[in-house]
């Protein structure tokens, strides 16, 4: 057996990630969205997943949405049950998918909470105030420029 030469060699030296700028606007907005992604990639995830069950339920999502936010709709609209008309069963999985993007919002606050330093018992109580705001606010959004008749 061979003794091994007193010369070692090192392994070759990755290259430095170089940084690449985009050519065009479209190459900027997806770098910018991998940013994103990066992140919070599990409330992108929470995000396509609501936006999923929100089509599959058929508007069930969107009806248990109402009943989380009525303290703050229901003075406006009244019961849920009671609303008639062509535009019902589409507000019900319109709010249901559109909520997804609260996850979106909410992961993104959650970074920059982060960044100051907040608790994560802070930021999760945030967290989940931004998902029921969002709420209200679709179902105060989407009732009020619906074709639904409040009785």
């Amino acid at each position: 057996m061979n003794p091994p030469s007193p010369e070692v060699r090192p392994p070759p030296a990755k290259p430095a990630r170089a940084s690449v700028r985009p050519t065009s606007r479209w190459a900027a907005a997806w770098a910018a969205l991998a940013r994103v992604w990066r992140r919070m990639p599990r409330s992108w995830l929470a995000a396509l997943a609501v936006v999923l069950l929100g089509l599959v339920s058929m508007g069930a999502l969107g009806g248990l949405l109402y009943f989380a936010v009525a303290p703050a709709v229901w003075p406006l609209f009244g019961n849920l049950n009671d609303w008639r008309g062509d535009g019902v069963w589409p507000a019900t999985v319109a709010v249901g998918m559109l909520w997804s993007l609260g996850f979106v919002l909410a992961g993104w606050l959650n970074q920059r909470w982060l960044a100051r330093g907040w608790s994560p018992r802070r930021r999760r109580l945030a967290y989940a105030v931004v998902l029921w705001l969002g709420a209200a606010l679709l179902w105060v959004l989407v009732a009020a420029t619906s074709d639904i008749r409040f009785s």
